[in-house]
């Protein structure tokens, strides 16, 4: 198996550019809570549907289910690296919500008045820990493992936008502020360019032989 020099394509570099950095700058303009308050304000019922479903996509459980694909259907030895970028982000996320940035207010608790907003049914809001969002860092990482593994226009523009959504759903649901979701997606980026160069820029021949080279499918 032949592995690209640059561990992401230029449409990917593109998207991540204009998410991360472009969304980064955005803050320099933006007063904390503008885009919370913006999304909540369209709340639907179709739209908190679709919301609690999308933001699943960054619950951690997602791992397993990539792993599990990873072993049937591609190759055992892309679980290695991907278990590497779990415990990466996990560790950074957690460096930063339970450490560094202990008891960040998430919107419920910064807003002046939470009663105004609108929430949705069946979704617990959480007060603390906001930055940065697990989830989002979550989703990213998957997208971006997707991006190096897949190269195609469609699979990299499919996975940015199903984690970019990820992200949007955590606001929507007035769990974190666009800060937590931009940072959130800066780290899996870190994440996924360490793992990259670790696993795959000098990809070792014995992953090619006996059981990593293989798939049950």
């Amino acid at each position: 198996m032949e592995i690209e020099k640059q561990p992401l394509t230029p449409l990917a570099r593109f998207l991540m550019a204009l998410w991360v950095v472009g969304g980064g700058i955005s803050l320099i303009f933006l007063d904390k809570g503008t885009v919370v308050l913006a999304l909540n304000a369209v709340h639907r019922p179709a739209l908190d549907r679709l919301m609690v479903a999308w933001t699943f996509l960054g619950d951690g459980l997602m791992f397993a289910v990539a792993l599990v694909f990873l072993v049937l259907f591609v190759r055992v030895y892309h679980v290695l690296p991907l278990l590497f970028a779990v415990v990466i982000q996990t560790v950074l996320v957690h460096l930063g919500k339970r450490a560094i940035f202990k008891g960040a207010p998430r919107p419920k608790a910064w807003l002046e008045q939470p009663e105004l907003l609108n929430y949705v049914e069946g979704v617990k809001v959480h007060l603390f820990n906001s930055f940065p969002s697990g989830h989002t860092a979550t989703a990213f990482t998957l997208a971006l493992f997707v991006m190096v593994l897949h190269r195609r226009v469609w699979s990299t523009t499919l996975a940015f936008v199903l984690a970019a959504g990820v992200g949007v759903s955590r606001m929507y649901l007035v769990l974190h502020f666009w800060e937590d979701v931009i940072v959130g997606s800066a780290v899996a980026l870190l994440t996924i360019l360490v793992t990259w160069a670790v696993f795959y820029r000098g990809y070792p021949g014995w992953a090619n032989k006996a059981i990593w080279g293989r798939k049950v499918f």
